[in-house]
Order: structure tokens, then sequence, then C-alpha cells
């Protein structure tokens, strides 16, 4: 199985439940378990030891880390000077994604006095999902902070996969926080 949080994945964990899934990923027909990234990899590797599973070092050899395969869209970033370094968000769960703290610290930088930045945001702003836990109020409060900082921040509700390549393209930072992974 591939995953990308936690394994098993059975809703809120406890204690019995993620016993009875460690114990189907030391099985014989569990083959492999691919992480999509080192921090998933570790989540199960913590997991295995805050349980003390007994099969943990059976579990911890099927473990794979395999990223997802990403065609470059540049060879190499040019260097040159800019009056502004570009930042990049792109996430339709928005908040679940840090988009809050993100603007959160733009909106510091601002009020500090620095403003040679430019952040593109894309993303549909949904919000309430299970890890951000955030309400209309948040995305209202969102909606000022992009407001209040208009001249330094493009805003996008979606833009088409080939957009999304261009925008990356003149990007200097892409900013990727998220609370689940």
């Amino acid at each position: 199985t591939t995953f990308e949080t936690n394994l098993p994945r059975w809703g809120k964990p406890n204690k019995t439940m993620t016993r009875v899934g460690h114990n189907l990923l030391a099985k014989q027909q569990c083959k492999k378990l691919i992480a999509l990234s080192n921090c998933t990899a570790n989540f199960l590797r913590t997991s295995l030891a805050d349980n003390n599973h007994p099969l943990a070092d059976l579990i911890e050899s099927k473990l794979l880390v395999l990223h997802p395969p990403q065609n470059l869209i540049l060879e190499q970033k040019p260097v040159s000077p800019k009056s502004k370094v570009e930042f990049t968000l792109v996430g339709s769960d928005f908040f679940r994604k840090g988009g809050m703290e993100v603007l959160t610290v733009f909106d510091y930088l601002k009020k500090k006095g620095y403003d040679n930045w430019h952040l593109n945001l894309v993303s549909r702003m949904t919000y309430g999902d299970y890890a951000s836990k955030t309400t209309k109020t948040d995305f209202l409060e969102a909606g000022k902070l992009i407001d209040d900082m208009s001249d330094n921040i493009t805003y996008y509700k979606s833009l088409e996969n080939p957009e999304v390549l261009q925008l990356l393209k003149k990007t200097d930072v892409g900013l990727l926080p998220t609370y689940a992974d």
C-alpha cells in the first residue's frame, strides 16, 4: 500500500485499533509499505515505537520511501536580481495547507516594513477541514489579510494546470506547509 500520512488510518486512533492495524501490516500478504515522503515514513516508525510493537522490525523491513514522480519544468532557475522575491502557495484546502500561517507571516513582514516580496495564492479557500478546524470567521479573516496586502498578493480562486505551471516557473520559493503531513 502507499500512504501519505499514517498507517493504519481508521478515524480517531486508539491503542487497540493501532495494534490491530500494525498486526495487519506485519502479515505476509502485506508486501511493501510505500511512504510518499520521509516524513510519512517517520510517522509510521514513531507509531511503532510509541506502541512498542513486537513486530516493528518486520514492519520496518517492508517500509520504502518512494517520492511521487515529478517532471522538471525548469532545468535550472535563472539567477538574476529581482526587485521582489516571488512566493507561491497552491492548494484547494487553504487552511489545512497552512495558508493562514503564511498570510500571518507576510502580514508581519509587511508591518515591519519588508515589502520586497510578492505572494501568489491559488486556492478555493475551503475551510472546516479535520486538521485545521477552521470556520467562516477564519475564512473572512484570511480574505481581509489578502485585501489588506493586495499590492503584494495575487489571489486566484483556481487556475488550470498549465497556468499553475507557468506561475511556478516565475516563482522563487514554493510554499508547502501543511497540517496533516
